[in-house]
């Protein structure tokens, strides 16, 4: 029998396909489409101005009725696969009108494509939509059910739902691998990486599914989002006891290794995808540049780089920001600027984020002046500084003068950004440095009548660290 737990967590899945409001037919999904064009094309169906909507399509007529329908099936199809979900939704309309034998398949591929343009919900109504039209939806259908609820981090509603398909009540399918790697990619995308660990389990278990791919990468991605590096390692060998180990699984155990700052092991699945000859991307090198990023060894980022060169892997700027972030942690503030050269020998667009990682490598060597060329460079590149510029800008411009600050500040608001309490701690300590004592208490005033600043040196909501500031600094604020 279902554990009280999971009846009840069925019943709040079930209330989400068929709720007590409207829709409950499809012809209601259509009245309650959340896109204006879609209840337009839905209208013109219910008016019977079918042939203009579906000339409108570019459909091809033909002659009887049977021909037609599967027509219509295979332009659902080709609809969903393009990710024209509109289209998709309105010939599943025209079909159901018809009265036609649908596939599951076409189904699957509609509930599919509204959950991929990121209309999850909308997906779990039209699959109970179709069931309120008296259709017997399959296999195909109920994956695709659960892969929206996947989509919307329902986690629990689509490990209800698989303990529904398990019972097998009315006839409902019984669920196979695909069924196990979505629920298991539901978890992933929730974080639950316990039971996405109970679940690999229960298809390696005697008389069950069997193992997936699909499955077991979901699974080390669930690992990599808890920071579970150790269980992601057991389940990479896991994947390659089974032979099922692919570059996704492989990635994915890269990327929680450098979640959890394990570099060596980072490395080491790197050489084994090597030595076994799985296919290397890109994402593979530059997890494993993070890795040694966040361990702080930046010479091993370099040999990484140099790795992915002669497997002739193009390096992207997430690449580079990794570079960047190795020399940041070595104090080689030189060595991250002339990445910005060699991006541009090899035709890699930098983005913010890597502008940003190497200005903070900058920043970190007290490198003011060249921060602040970076920041112009920059706009030159067509680049909008966020935040996170402007503060570690400020964050190095101590040995400047109070003009730097402002002017900082100044540009900052000028990108119609608003200063956060980074912001007003690191202009304040910058000004203090630069022994501008009367600046410095003006801009934590300014702090203060935003709400961000702590009123008193005693307060215990204070924002701001004051035990390096000179005494008469503290008593003023």
């Amino acid at each position: 029998s279902v554990p009280g737990w999971l009846c009840s967590s069925l019943s709040r899945a079930r209330r989400l396909i068929r709720p007590d409001m409207k829709p409950r037919r499809l012809a209601d999904f259509g009245q309650e489409a959340v896109c204006r064009q879609a209840r337009a094309t839905l209208n013109l169906l219910a008016q019977g101005h079918v042939q203009a909507l579906l000339r409108s399509f570019g459909l091809r007529y033909v002659s009887s009725e049977g021909e037609q329908a599967v027509e219509q099936e295979r332009a659902l199809t080709a609809a969903a696969r393009s990710q024209s979900w509109r289209r998709a939704v309105a010939l599943l309309s025209e079909l159901c009108a018809r009265q036609s034998a649908l596939g599951d398949a076409s189904c699957s591929a509609v509930l599919s494509v509204l959950a991929r343009v990121g209309h999850w919900r909308e997906s779990v109504r039209l699959f109970g939509a179709l069931q309120g039209d008296g259709l017997t939806l399959g296999l195909s259908s109920n994956n695709a059910l659960i892969g929206a609820f996947a989509r919307g981090t329902q986690w629990t509603s689509a490990l209800s739902w698989l303990a529904a398909m398990q019972q097998n009540p009315a006839g409902m399918p019984r669920p196979d691998r695909v069924t196990y790697g979505a629920v298991v990619g539901a978890c992933a995308r929730g974080a639950r990486w316990q039971v996405a660990i109970a679940l690999v389990q229960d298809m390696g278990s005697p008389g069950s599914v069997g193992l997936s791919s699909a499955a077991l990468g979901a699974a080390v991605t669930a690992q990599e989002r808890s920071s579970q590096w150790h269980w992601s390692l057991l389940l990479l060998q896991r994947a390659q006891s089974a032979e099922l180990a692919n570059t996704v699984i492989y990635n994915a155990a890269i990327s929680a290794c450098a979640s959890g700052a394990q570099w060596e092991h980072a490395l080491s699945i790197l050489a084994d995808m090597h030595h076994r000859c799985a296919e290397s991307s890109v994402i593979s090198f530059n997890a494993s540049m993070h890795a040694c990023a966040a361990s702080a060894v930046w010479a091993h980022s370099l040999l990484v780089f140099g790795q992915m060169r002669q497997h002739s892997v193009r390096p992207t700027a997430i690449t580079y920001t990794a570079l960047a972030n190795a020399f940041s942690k070595g104090q080689l503030w030189e060595a991250s600027v002339a990445l910005l050269s060699d991006m541009e020998a090899g035709r890699v667009v930098p983005d913010i984020v890597c502008c940003n990682a190497i200005v903070t490598a900058c920043a970190h060597g007290g490198e003011w002046q060249v921060v602040l060329e970076l920041l112009l460079e920059s706009k030159r590149l067509g680049l909008k500084p966020n935040l996170t510029s402007f503060n570690t800008a400020l964050s190095s411009s101590g040995a400047g003068t109070w003009e730097v600050v402002v002017h900082l500040l100044q540009d900052l608001r000028s990108e119609e950004l608003q200063p956060d309490v980074v912001t007003y701690r690191n202009a304040t300590s910058a000004l203090l440095r630069g022994s501008d004592m009367a600046a410095s208490i003006a801009c934590f005033r300014e702090a203060e009548e935003s709400g961000l600043g702590g009123s008193r040196l005693h307060s215990r909501g204070s924002v701001f660290d004051f035990h390096d500031l000179p005494v008469e600094v503290a008593r003023a604020l």
